[in-house]
């Protein structure tokens, strides 16, 4: 049997992640310094946080009809 070799992580960078790990953010500068690149991600992490929300509320749904039989 052969060992997949695992590649090491990628390093972080902060462009990456803002926050104390346990909540990520924008990066707040990027209002100012990147006015673009701040909105298409804000629009992304709403999307995001959408379809999120819609796949919870159908998983419920679906579920109440199962339990309802």
């Amino acid at each position: 049997m052969t060992r997949v070799k695992k590649k090491p992580p990628r390093k972080r960078t902060p462009d990456d992640i803002v926050g104390n790990g346990n909540r990520q953010a924008i990066p707040e500068d990027w209002e100012d310094e990147q006015p673009e690149r701040f909105k298409k991600t804000v629009k992304e992490v709403h999307a995001a946080a959408d379809l999120v929300c819609k796949t919870y509320d159908d998983l419920i749904r679906a579920a109440k009809r199962r339990l309802s039989r």
